[in-house]
């Protein structure tokens, strides 16, 4: 049960992973475009993304 559950939770952080860079979920169209409008440009700024997910803003 243990080993199905974290092979299940691997393939969905993939999928989340992709997705969320192809710019195909909510969080991507939404969340994303949101806080880059609040954000403006951070070129050549270093970012610490200390949170959920799967470090967007590299």
């Amino acid at each position: 049960m243990r080993t199905e559950s974290i092979n299940h939770w691997d393939v969905v952080a993939e999928n989340y992973s992709y997705n969320n860079h192809q710019g195909k979920n909510f969080h991507a169209q939404i969340y994303l475009a949101a806080v880059n409008e609040l954000l403006g440009s951070v070129d050549g700024k270093h970012i610490l993304d200390a949170g959920c997910g799967d470090g967007f803003f590299r």
